[in-house]
């Protein structure tokens, strides 16, 4: 995804704090496409999904006119308009659509786009929607892109367009809906042959020949296979589809995780942020003590929860075992990890990274669980960075003076930029939670019990 900074270097207008993020949240909650253009029809944002299905990088796009940039197909005979000679239906829809807003305000409809690939054309046919946006003096036109629906035999929603990250030759599993979508590839609710529902993983196929790519779902499928833990989401299989796709079956969480949660009903009560994080504590312990492994990301998003309520460390795509030999492994260039949640010493690019990496994750994680947000704010991820190796984090009690002593105190040690002051082991870290559950008459039963119940 372009960030707002490139974006602006763009269109010099489109500087809104978080408007990136925002609309990408967006294309992810309406499991579509988010585009913004200027009123040049030059592209100022394209949502990180758009471009994998097109597989084009945001420097390949941003500052074009839309059908230059994406390779449209254009129709003889209409007036030039995209930028790129002849202006296919698609490009002719948008001119439609940011005339129609001058006096209508939203306008919607349903548009082919045809794009060029190496073995031909290929027409995708998408729900368009659109409204303006206005950026200081500049007014911007802001797409979702939805694929024409229609209900299936069971009720779930069922795409008309062809999804690039479904495997079509599998065929031991039945595609009930699409669950999410990530960097390398789309995740699915599947029925399997025993009519059980479980999650299935692909590798996009057009990244099959990124070895990294490859190289993180294998090293996912070895090592979740090893862990066996109730707070580990269980691989149940791990195959290849007869056209070469990669794909790995596993359990199915029903609840979602533990970033939607938040992002649905904001900071977490405390008792529940206890009775969840004492399982991430057990499932990091037994990767840790059992199998020497550390799991280099953790975060909200990985932290899945079933229909009991209960939590499950997930994605180990980028985990380490250690006396393993293991290449390094890298995202966007940089050391493994999400900036809000790698440790100072991931950050800096140490070589002896051991468990307490994954404690300091976890104590960023349990943070923003509790105060809502994340312990250190800034511009991007290199001034994320910089602030934690230059300093420990703001208390939580900052943000959550209700909570225990014991708690804010051990919360404010996990995060201390200095290790050797962290505490060394996720079994002191869920020990130090269930003695304090206990000497303060904590219900955590019953706070998994309030997280079973539908919309809580």
């Amino acid at each position: 995804m372009t960030t707002v900074r490139e974006a602006s270097t763009v269109s010099g207008r489109w500087r809104a704090a978080g408007s990136s993020a925002i609309v990408q949240a967006l294309a992810d909650w309406l499991d579509g496409h988010v585009l913004v253009l200027d009123e040049q029809r030059r592209m100022v944002f394209a949502s990180e999904s758009f471009l994998r299905m097109l597989r084009l990088e945001p420097g390949q796009v941003m500052g074009r006119r839309i059908g230059e940039a994406f390779g449209c197909v254009h129709e003889p005979g209409t007036p030039a308009g995209c930028g790129s000679g002849l202006p296919c239906r698609f490009c002719l829809g948008l001119d439609a659509i940011q005339r129609g807003q001058r006096s209508r305000g939203t306008v919607e409809g349903e548009y082919p786009f045809t794009v060029s690939r190496p073995d031909g054309p290929e027409t995708l046919r998408y729900d368009v929607r659109s409204t303006a946006a206005e950026e200081e003096d500049e007014r911007l036109t802001v797409l979702l892109l939805q694929a024409p629906r229609s209900g299936g035999a069971d009720g779930d929603e069922e795409t008309l367009v062809r999804d690039l990250d479904w495997p079509e030759a599998l065929e031991r599993y039945l595609r009930v809906r699409r669950l999410g979508i990530g960097a390398m590839g789309a995740v699915y609710l599947v029925e399997g042959p025993d009519g059980q529902r479980r999650a299935l993983k692909t590798v996009r196929a057009n990244r099959i020949g990124d070895r990294e790519a490859v190289r993180r779902f294998r090293q996912e499928a070895q090592l979740s296979r090893l862990l066996e833990h109730p707070n580990i989401v269980r691989t149940h299989d791990v195959d290849r589809t007869p056209d070469g796709v990669l794909y790995l079956i596993c359990e199915y969480c029903e609840q979602g995780n533990a970033a939607q949660w938040l992002q649905t009903r904001g900071p977490l009560p405390v008792e529940l942020a206890v009775a969840w994080m004492i399982g991430v504590a057990r499932a990091l312990g037994h990767a840790w003590h059992e199998h020497r492994m550390i799991h280099r990301d953790v975060k909200p998003d990985n932290l899945l929860i079933d229909a009991s309520g209960q939590i499950k460390l997930s994605d180990f795509g980028v985990a380490r075992q250690l006396g393993r030999a293991a290449p390094r492994l890298t995202t966007d260039g940089t050391t493994v990890g999400s900036a809000h949640y790698m440790s100072p010493e991931q950050a800096v690019g140490a070589d002896d990274i051991d468990v307490q990496a994954d404690l300091y994750a976890y104590g960023a994680t349990f943070h923003r669980l509790l105060g809502g947000r994340h312990p250190f704010a800034g511009d991007g991820p290199l001034s994320i960075l910089h602030q934690k190796v230059s300093r420990d984090a703001p208390s939580i009690l900052g943000r959550r003076p209700d909570l225990p002593p014991v708690l804010a105190g051990l919360l404010d040690s996990l995060l201390l930029r200095d290790r050797s002051r962290r505490p060394a082991d996720p079994s002191h870290v869920e020990g130090t939670l269930t003695d304090l559950a206990d000497s303060s008459g904590m219900d955590l039963e019953g706070a998994l019990e309030l997280a079973r119940r539908p919309g809580y």
